[in-house]
């Protein structure tokens, strides 16, 4: 392997509170019956105006319409509450990665202006060479526009590069773009749901990257 894909929110830092009170604010806000935290969690790892297709089975103007709400009202509020931290193991195993010379990106869900802002106050960002979000790529995850978009920035080749992630769409974005994948079980996504996706390998500590690689 020469360059790794990795998600950010579930497997670089542990977002899932402030990410699942954001989407129950913005779903009751906009008069939506609240949420359980299970249908919220199932939904991270999609694009935002997918989340709320998916969760509330709506159209794309009332999605936008809900996405704006989220990113402009609520998550920036609700931030400012949470001190986002990598999880264990994820800066050294990043330390590691780069003086062996590994080309990290990340490749997210988030949208571009969160992802600028939120990256690097989380400690990863000095680690990465690239974010690719979805404002970047015609279609985000599962799709593999984003992982195709690293694949040409660095002129790598997807069998000499591996996406890891916490949730199925990660896996599928990888598979489909013909890179090796890498699910970790320590996310968002359930065990089950991640084995169903078909990864290459399976992990419950990032550390244990560095046995793949």
């Amino acid at each position: 392997m020469k360059t790794i894909i990795f998600d950010f929110d579930g497997t670089l830092v542990d977002t899932q509170a402030v990410v699942i009170m954001s989407f129950k604010e913005t779903v009751t806000k906009a008069g939506y019956p609240e949420p359980t935290d299970a249908e919220c969690t199932r939904i991270i790892g999609l694009a935002i105006d997918d989340c709320f297709k998916t969760m509330l089975g709506c159209g794309d103007v009332e999605a936008r319409r809900l996405s704006e709400i989220y990113k402009k009202d609520v998550f920036p509020k609700n931030i400012q509450r949470f001190k986002v931290k990598p999880f264990p193991g994820v800066i050294e195993t990043l330390e590691q990665l780069k003086a062996k010379g590994f080309t990290i990106a990340v490749a997210t869900s988030r949208g571009k202006e969160s992802a600028e802002e939120l990256i690097p106050l989380s400690g990863v960002g000095q680690y990465v060479s690239l974010i690719v979000t979805p404002q970047d790529v015609e279609k985000g995850k599962p799709a593999p526009d984003t992982a195709i978009k690293i694949l040409e920035e660095f002129h790598a080749n997807p069998e000499e590069t591996i996406v890891v992630g916490d949730a199925p769409f990660d896996v599928l974005m990888g598979k489909n773009a013909c890179c090796k994948t890498c699910a970790v079980t320590y996310g968002n996504g359930s065990v089950e749901d991640l084995e169903q996706s078909g990864p290459d390998y399976i992990i419950d500590d990032i550390r244990k990257i560095m046995d793949i690689i």
